[in-house]
């Protein structure tokens, strides 16, 4: 919680209590309560979280669902409130000095709305923490047959495509699209065997979550795949 009136900030058994100003932009009312507003939100999660959950949170507030075609209607995701970046800017404008602008900065550098999944941001902090290239983001691909759909993470330099594979993927209505289980393991099989058939693709690497969170094991899929480390 944040309250402009305190001295100082608090936390006792069930809430911390941030001192902190508020500006009356900085606020609107939700389900009848008054809460700070996506931009103001998405500024205190930037400068009070870890960088790796800071990122996970601001990518999923800055994508937009309908990005890449229709979202179940009726699910949290066709209700969502998608953030600007020129909303979080304008945010961190009014709220002026911070002890923590360096650490916004640097968040603020790293989200994209493009990150499909808290799994595939959550790849990229572990990906730029282990020295790894940027990826491509969101690259689509196309053959003969028309669009073949848009791959995680692209290396052209390396010809790989690196997909994070979750398994709400094939469990969860807003991602099955009204497929049985089966049939979306099907379609992702025929989906990879069309981006393999692609002059410009070498391989395709999948890792699931236990890949990133033994950051050693991502590595070592990567390197078998071919991508080279920056540095």
């Amino acid at each position: 919680m944040t309250d402009p009136v305190v001295a100082r900030s608090r936390k006792g058994a069930t809430r911390l209590v941030h001192a902190s100003p508020l500006a009356s932009s900085d606020t609107e009312w939700r389900y009848g309560y008054r809460v700070t507003e996506p931009g103001r939100t998405a500024l205190d999660l930037a400068t009070n979280l870890p960088f790796a959950e800071a990122v996970v949170s601001l990518d999923s507030a800055l994508r937009d669902p309908q990005e890449h075609g229709p979202v179940v209607p009726g699910s949290d995701e066709a209700d969502k409130t998608v953030l600007t970046l020129d909303q979080l800017d304008e945010a961190s404008r009014r709220r002026g000095a911070i002890r923590a602008h360096r650490r916004f900065g640097t968040v603020r550098s790293f989200v994209d709305g493009r990150s499909g999944s808290p799994g595939e941001s959550l790849s990229r902090v572990v990906l730029n923490e282990r020295g790894w290239p940027p990826p491509v983001l969101q690259q689509p691909f196309v053959d003969k047959w028309g669009l073949i759909g848009y791959a995680d993470f692209w290396w052209p330099q390396f010809g790989v495509i690196g997909e994070f594979d979750g398994y709400v993927k094939y469990s969860q209505g807003n991602y099955l699209k009204g497929a049985a289980p089966a049939d979306a393991v099907v379609a992702e099989k025929r989906r990879e065997d069309r981006l393999r058939a692609l002059p410009e693709v070498r391989t395709v690497v999948r890792w699931m979550w236990s890949d990133v969170t033994r950051a050693e094991r991502l590595d070592g899929l990567l390197a078998a795949a071919g991508v080279r480390k920056a540095r």
